[in-house]
Parts: structure tokens; C-alpha cells; sequence
């Protein structure tokens, strides 16, 4: 018994996954509709690949804690029209500011980039195609919004 433990604890341990709170399924589900609410902008910030499964990535958005990203996962918020700055912080800060329109969505395709003493974030703005297939393959995150 104490073997099997001790096994199970190790194999958590070296599967290098990270944790953080996630959406509900009736959350997730309504994001995944890309649907942004009347006078809205819906912005989706996501992380589709494994590398850095265990490193998890702040995302603030205007200074505002959104949540953390990790390994196959996304964020979702809800943004008035305007200018946003969208901020995530790991080994490095990265920076992208985009310009929210009603009725649409902002897609922010969030990759790890090797550092030299620790991993950054890398973000970049996508087309709705690309984004929208890069958000299927992933799960919801709790946002802290």
C-alpha cells in the first residue's frame, strides 16, 4: 500500500502538470459559443500546446488580476469598447494592447518562450479562425475578474 502511494505521488509529481481553479462546464460551455454579450467585446487568451505544462502565467488585464494560464488552458473575460492593455507575467512581462469593438471577440494566442533563468510568456493577436480552433482544444480556467 505505502508503495502504491508513494508511486502515485511521484508520478503527479513528475508529470509536471500545474493547477489552478477551473470554469464550471456551464462556464466553458457558454464561452466556447463565442458569443460576447449585447455592447460587449468577448477576449479569450489561451494556451493550446503542452510545453510549460508546469509553469502557470498571470494575466492582468488594465491591472486587473484575470487569472493564471497553464498547459492547454484558456481565459475568458468580457471587455466594454476601448483600449485594453493585456499584461501576463512570468520569467518576463509581455504586453499586447488591443482595441475592443462590441458584438466581437479578441483572440491572444499565449505561448512559453525559453529564458535564460526561467520561462516567458509570448502573446500575440489572432485571426477569429485560428482562435476560436485554439480555444476548443483547451479548458476554461476560473477567471478572478
Amino acid at each position: 500500500m505505502r508503495t502504491l502511494v508513494l508511486a502515485s505521488l511521484l508520478s503527479l509529481f513528475l508529470s509536471g502538470c500545474a493547477f489552478v481553479p477551473m470554469a464550471t462546464p456551464k462556464e466553458e460551455s457558454q464561452a466556447k459559443a463565442f458569443t460576447p454579450s449585447t455592447g460587449m467585446t468577448g477576449l479569450y487568451i489561451y494556451r493550446n500546446e503542452y510545453r510549460g505544462g508546469a509553469i502557470k502565467m498571470q494575466v492582468t488585464v488594465d491591472g486587473r488580476i484575470l487569472g493564471k494560464t497553464v498547459a492547454n488552458s484558456f481565459l475568458y473575460t468580457e471587455l466594454p469598447p476601448g483600449r485594453h492593455v493585456i499584461t501576463a507575467d512570468g520569467g518576463n512581462t509581455d504586453q499586447i494592447k488591443v482595441n475592443a469593438v462590441p458584438g466581437q471577440n479578441i483572440f491572444v494566442h499565449q505561448a512559453i518562450k525559453a529564458g535564460f533563468a526561467a520561462a516567458g510568456s509570448s502573446m500575440r493577436v489572432v485571426d477569429s479562425q485560428e482562435g476560436q480552433s485554439g480555444v476548443l482544444e483547451c479548458t476554461m480556467v476560473s477567471s478572478q475578474f
